[in-house]
This record gives C-alpha cells, structure tokens and sequence, in this order.
C-alpha cells in the first residue's frame, strides 16, 4: 500500500503516524518501515510472545504423530510432506486436518496411496477449538510452506503455546515465530 503512492498510500502513513509505536510481526515488514521517515523510530518487532524456558529438560521420547494442520493448498507443502513421510522408516504417522478443495483431498488421497490410513490419516477439516484438542495429541507440528502469501501461521503460534515441536520454513514471519534453544 505504502509503495504505490497514491491517496491511500498518504492516509495510511498520515494514520501511522499518529501511532507513538508501530509494532510488525516479521523482519521484512520491520526493515521497510523503518527506512519511512514519518515512522522511524516508532516501529518495533513484535518478540516471540511463547515463553520459552531457559533450562528444558528434554526427556527421550518417541516422536511418532507429525501433523500437518491448515487449509490443504498445494503451496503449503502439503505433497511434499506426504512423500517425505512415506520415506521415512521408523514409526511415524502424518495426519492431515484442514479443508480444501476436492481436487486436493483427492490427490492428497492418491499420493498416500497405500499408507493412507496406515502410515498416512486425513481427518479432513475440524473447527478452531476441535483442531486445538487434537493438536494435544501430536508430537509435532509440520508446516512446509513455500506459498507467496504467507503471513503469520496461527497454527504454529497453537502449536508452540502447547509445547509441540514445530517444523517449518523460512518464510514470511515464521522464521520470526520460531525461537531455537541453541
């Protein structure tokens, strides 16, 4: 919007700047605010806002349920998981909650091909608070992203306030998101 330099271009800048902080969820949105005269020095990073202990004691556990939860859009990654999963040997099961259309569950279903239902579950789509409930009973959150418009995955923000392992990409503000214990 800023960019094109037009008449909601200058109410949106004459707007922010009334605002004594402007706080942005990812580095990229930080670093072009910033360089805005009007506003610089008022834009802030939002922190990574799941608490992450200093000392974890990581006890050995099998980390068997990986989940992908989201809207199933090829650019999410969704095919990719799939056929990392079939590779895997050890135990491990994927499964698969969201909604799309019935082009993609299909294909979702034929590249599972005979570990759908095995090695491989698709749930199909659950409501907010059902997608949460099941959440507890995964060990890991997998989101392998690579779509254009990405912004700020609420599943992984779910999945971290809940103590999962969550697997990602860098893209858009995840990699703002996620917080290393290294």
């Amino acid at each position: 919007v800023l960019e094109r330099k037009g008449a909601i271009s200058f109410m949106t800048l004459k707007a922010l700047s009334y605002y004594d902080q402007i706080w942005v969820l990812d580095r990229k949105s930080l670093d072009y605010l910033k360089n805005i005269k009007e506003i610089k020095g008022k834009v802030k990073l939002t922190p990574n806002s799941i608490e992450v202990k200093d000392k974890v004691t990581i006890l050995p556990k099998e980390f068997r349920d990986i989940a992908f939860i989201g809207n199933l859009i090829p650019e999410k990654g969704i095919f990719e998981l799939i056929e990392a999963v079939k590779r895997v040997k050890n135990n491990v099961r994927l499964h698969i909650v969201g909604g799309g259309t019935s082009e993609v569950i299909n294909r979702i279903k034929i590249n599972a091909g005979n570990e759908l239902d095995n090695k491989i579950m698709f749930h199909g789509k659950f409501s907010n608070n059902e997608a949460v409930l099941f959440m507890k009973s995964i060990d890991i959150l997998a989101l392998p992203t690579y779509m254009q418009a990405e912004a700020f995955p609420i599943s992984i923000l779910e999945a971290m306030s809940l103590g999962k392992l969550v697997i990602s990409t860098k893209r858009a503000a995840i990699q703002d998101m996620l917080t290393g214990l290294d």
